[in-house]
This record gives C-alpha cells, sequence and structure tokens, in this order.
C-alpha cells in the first residue's frame, strides 16, 4: 500500500526538481555588443528590469535620465556597434545614424558582461567618423 502512495509521490517530487533545475534561458544578451543594444533599447522604454540586471551596479535608470534618452532617441536612429574585449573587461563603440558616438566599458560578472560605465557621451558629426580614405 505504501508502495502505491509513495511511487508516484516520489515521482512527483522528482519531476519538479527536475524542472526546477532546468534554467530558463537568460534575456542577457552574450556580446558586449548586444548589451549595449539592450541598454539602449531598454533605456528608451524604460524597462527598469532590463536595465538592472545588465548594469554594474545593479541600479536602475532615473526617471530623468529615461526622459532624455526616449527625446534622444528619435534623433539618434539605428545603432551599430563593435567591441573589443581584454579579458574580462571589453569597450563598446556605439555609433548611431545621427552621428553621435557614444563608448561603454563593460566588464564581466559571473559570465555576463555589465556595463559599468559610459567612457564618453558626445556628439560628433557624421564627417568625423569617415576616414583620412574615404574623403
Amino acid at each position: 500500500m505504501y508502495q502505491q502512495i509513495f511511487a508516484p509521490l516520489v515521482l512527483l517530487a522528482l519531476l519538479f526538481v527536475f524542472i526546477v533545475g532546468c534554467d530558463a534561458p537568460s534575456n542577457v544578451p552574450s556580446t558586449p555588443s548586444d548589451v549595449v543594444k539592450t541598454y539602449f533599447t531598454a533605456l528608451c522604454q524604460d524597462d527598469q528590469n532590463t536595465l538592472q540586471e545588465i548594469k554594474l551596479d545593479g541600479q536602475g535608470v532615473p526617471p530623468i535620465a529615461v526622459g532624455v534618452a526616449r527625446s534622444l532617441s528619435a534623433d539618434r536612429g539605428k545603432i551599430t556597434c563593435s567591441h573589443t574585449i581584454d579579458g574580462d573587461s571589453a569597450m563598446v563603440r556605439a555609433v548611431f545614424d545621427n552621428g553621435e558616438v557614444i563608448n561603454v566599458v563593460l566588464v564581466k560578472v559571473e559570465g555576463k558582461w555589465k556595463i559599468d560605465r559610459m567612457a564618453n557621451e558626445q556628439l560628433m558629426p557624421a564627417s568625423a567618423l569617415k576616414s583620412d580614405n574615404d574623403k
């Protein structure tokens, strides 16, 4: 009698452990460039959960910064990123269609890239992005 009750309970418990043990795929992007793209998308959408997940300090972004990001996003256009990795740190160069260039420093924490800081945040004319060979 105990086997009739005990066996299904054990199977149910094992099934529960298996389901809980399987991690759902993370929404955190895997490359530094993807993290930066995700950051600017989340910033414009005021997605505080994503911002907390990909920033090193685990903090969201103040509402005033979100407002500024939304107003700038209309002018920025599409983002193109390139990155260099040096061990557990990376630098991403984000170039927007309007010519704005932002350099972002990331660090790898527990296997995930996190935004540490913006190295610079300035507007550059598109002509400044052309090399001497392009002129």
